[in-house]
């Protein structure tokens, strides 16, 4: 799909929980001038501009709530074991969150909202930070589409 210029923009931000292992990840998303609702918000494991599979689904899928309706809102949520889709043709199996974070962090990722006939893409760079108790990533540069 070539690219379209817009006015849409979005930002996530997430907080990783662990106690030992990776048991949930709390997530706030906000977007901001898209073309209409978005159908769909996910995450893609590969990076921006890269054919790949939904690795976890943030709403409108994947056990998630239907997204906000609107062309700008924020909307949080939970992100669990049973959010990960896969993709199982990439190596990631359903339900491996420790995969899926491992994809995350290493930048093999990119986020995506989808409007009827366009798409909003972030680009596949998060920024990390890690503390004892927990860690956080975020995706931001809304890009156009």
């Amino acid at each position: 799909m070539p690219p379209i210029n817009s006015d849409g923009t979005g930002t996530f931000r997430a907080v990783i929980h662990e106690d030992g292992s990776i048991t949930s990840i709390t997530f706030t998303e906000t977007f901001k001038n898209l073309s209409g609702s978005p159908l769909v918000s996910h995450i893609h494991f590969g990076q921006f501009r890269v054919a790949a599979g939904v690795m976890i689904f943030l709403c409108g899928g994947g056990g998630q709530p239907a997204c906000p309706a609107g062309s700008s809102a924020t909307f949080t949520g939970t992100i669990t074991a049973a959010n990960v889709t896969g993709p199982a043709a990439q190596g990631i199996a359903a339900g491996d969150l420790a995969s899926a974070l491992r994809a995350i962090r290493e930048d093999t990722t990119a986020m995506r909202i989808e409007t009827t006939g366009k798409t909003l893409i972030w680009s596949g760079s998060s920024r990390h930070k890690k503390s004892p108790a927990s860690a956080g990533f975020s995706f931001c540069n809304g890009m156009i589409g």
